[in-house]
């Protein structure tokens, strides 16, 4: 497992990154490619990977800074 990095995000910071994960697993989804189970498999890894960052970016609490 890689390290772990933490950034501090506003809530409409990370409302603005889970708008663009969903243009991105939207475009990995529609990308023109010849149809191949090798093709596929790779897209569907692509787009787990997108929706699991969505996940955990949905899930993510407020937390308030150090020294509030």
């Amino acid at each position: 497992m890689s390290p772990q990095l933490t950034v501090g995000l506003t809530a409409e910071q990370r409302e603005i990154l889970l708008t663009g994960l969903r243009y991105v697993r939207s475009s990995i989804s529609l990308e023109m490619s010849p149809p191949s189970p090798e093709v596929e498999s790779r897209r569907r890894e692509k787009v787990k990977s997108v929706e699991d960052l969505v996940d955990q970016l949905a899930a993510a609490e407020a937390v308030a800074p150090a020294g509030v």
